[in-house]
């Protein structure tokens, strides 16, 4: 009988007790930084593409209206230039998001005027965005083996922008691999202004006249 009443008490007791521990949530309500209006995109399609089946067809579904484009890694970001093609700059730095003054946690869409979207186009040139004929360029340049490509095609150039808007500060690389292995935290900068300076820690060029930078030769300033 005692055991029993024992029993009885501790069971009321562990029921408030571990409330104060794990709190619960209702799985209808939604994240406290996410407001209930948001709904994650269905088709990741796009934006899933690096990770997706070469085979897989219906995965290169172009659009041309989607600007900023969330995934699993990060985001894409699109610029459509009035001259044809999609300008493509996948996983951007926070400076570079910064740089573009894009929405950071929340898809856009592109501009409805041409000459607004061209102006976005040119600043996703300044952060080394590559044009290609279509998504699905892109998505087949993902596919084909590294040994495959072009010399050029491997190189990668990194840009810093001065807050001053004096010059250009540009780093590159003959191949990713080449890159320091501590190169990540180049994507903590969360400034322009800190990105140069670390751009500068790893032996970046300045360039005052950024039409002298044989990479951004095209690019309106």
């Amino acid at each position: 009988m005692v055991v029993a009443i024992i029993l009885s008490f501790l069971s009321a007791l562990y029921q408030p007790v571990m409330g104060w521990f794990l709190p619960t949530r209702t799985p209808s309500s939604p994240p406290e930084d996410q407001p209930p209006e948001y709904q994650p995109p269905k088709d990741q399609a796009l934006c899933d593409l690096p990770t997706a089946n070469a085979n897989s067809t219906n995965l290169i579904q172009s659009t041309v209206t989607e600007r900023v484009v969330f995934n699993r890694r990060g985001c894409m970001v699109y610029g459509y230039p009035s001259t044809g093609g999609v300008l493509i700059k996948d996983d951007p730095t926070l400076a570079e998001l910064r740089f573009l003054s894009v929405p950071l946690f929340y898809p856009s869409e592109r501009s409805p005027s041409a000459e607004e979207e061209d102006e976005f186009c040119n600043l996703m040139q300044r952060i080394g965005a590559k044009l290609w004929p279509s998504h699905e360029a892109w998505f087949t340049s993902l596919i084909t083996p590294l040994q495959e490509s072009a010399p050029g095609d491997k190189k990668v150039v990194y840009y810093g922008w001065p807050i001053d808007g004096v010059g250009v500060w540009v780093l590159r690389y003959d191949s990713p691999l080449y890159r320091p292995r501590d190169f990540g935290r180049m994507s903590f900068a969360m400034t322009m202004d800190e990105r140069v300076e670390i751009l500068k820690e790893y032996g970046a060029t300045f360039y005052e006249d950024p039409t002298q930078v044989e990479e951004l030769r095209g690019v309106k300033f």
